[in-house]
């Protein structure tokens, strides 16, 4: 795994790391299967384009805290050789990460306070929340041998992915959607019919319109949970598909009052679940931890960062 030692030079702003975030990222890395632990660059350029990029030996030299805390990296790798090469537990949830959506999101759609990589690493962190780990995997990906796979906002997904979810549901797995998912193929060209198209079928819902929640305005939800940003207007729900929660607070739009907005289908041996809106992180922590993995020692921890 590459890394940095501190700040790049190729983002909008090139932060540092702080005292500590060398080892803690290394560390890391390795705790998810990093067999090695590389560095770009090893002494920092004198001239050229990267001559701002940090690097192990800074201008500054071995006098410097960068160098220092690449020397305690290495006096820590050096006493955890025993775990080289060794296997990493399959994560209980897979997380579907598709560069297509994200690249298809770039054309707009709802409102501009969405940004597909942040809406995935809302969602990650609300795994990790709830102590739940999980693997970041392609839609195309084999996730069917993963106790529970989650689409987030996954915009593009074609006929055949959702028959496969459709089946992975049927064997016992659990399958969750999220808002902006399954709404177009992998042409870009939307399904008619309702929304989330490719995942209709399975989830048994159908959304007429996803409606735009202005920043900083919640949608409340009857159980106590809130959205934002987005929320969908449920037009059509199955007999067999069961509502978790239902808006209570539509944030002036009243016509979405009482509309399910989260639920669960059991179909086969399996369930599948939709979310339509952006739960608060803490919310969404709950919601997988209670329904999803049973996570019975979920404590929502209000201090951590968000990615």
């Amino acid at each position: 795994m590459e890394n940095s030692t501190s700040s790049v030079n190729w983002r909008p702003v090139n932060l540092r790391k702080k005292p500590g975030e060398i080892i803690r990222d290394a560390l890391v890395h390795m705790a998810n299967g990093a067999d090695g632990i590389c560095f770009f660059q090893w002494r920092q350029s004198k001239a050229g384009a990267e001559k701002y990029h940090s690097s192990m030996l800074p201008h500054a030299g071995e006098k410097s805290r960068i160098y220092r805390e690449v020397c305690q990296l290495g006096e820590a790798l050096n006493k955890l050789q025993t775990v080289k090469g060794t296997t990493v537990r399959q994560a209980p949830l897979a997380m579907i990460f598709d560069y297509d959506s994200w690249w298809a999101y770039e054309n707009g759609l709802l409102t501009r306070e969405f940004d597909y990589r942040g809406e995935f690493f809302h969602w990650y962190q609300s795994a990790l929340e709830a102590g739940i780990t999980a693997d970041v995997v392609g839609k195309n990906a084999d996730w069917e041998k993963y106790e529970a796979v989650m689409f987030p906002v996954t915009l593009l997904v074609d006929k055949d992915t959702g028959k496969k979810a459709e089946r992975y549901v049927e064997n016992g797995g659990k399958l969750v959607i999220t808002y902006g998912s399954g709404i177009a193929d992998s042409q870009d060209h939307v399904y008619t019919g309702g929304y989330p198209g490719a995942f209709c079928d399975i989830l048994g819902i159908k959304t007429e319109e996803f409606v735009a929640v202005e920043e900083n305005h919640r949608i409340g939800l009857d159980n106590g949970w809130s959205g934002t940003m987005w929320v969908d207007d449920i037009m059509d729900i199955c007999e067999d598909c069961r509502p978790l929660a239902y808006i209570a607070d539509g944030d002036g739009d009243s016509a979405l009052v009482g509309q399910p907005v989260i639920t669960e289908r059991r179909c086969g041996k399996g369930k599948a679940f939709y979310i339509g809106t952006k739960l608060l992180r803490k919310d969404g922590a709950e919601f997988l931890a209670k329904y999803v993995l049973d996570a019975k020692e979920f404590a929502w921890k209000g201090d951590r960062k968000p990615l």
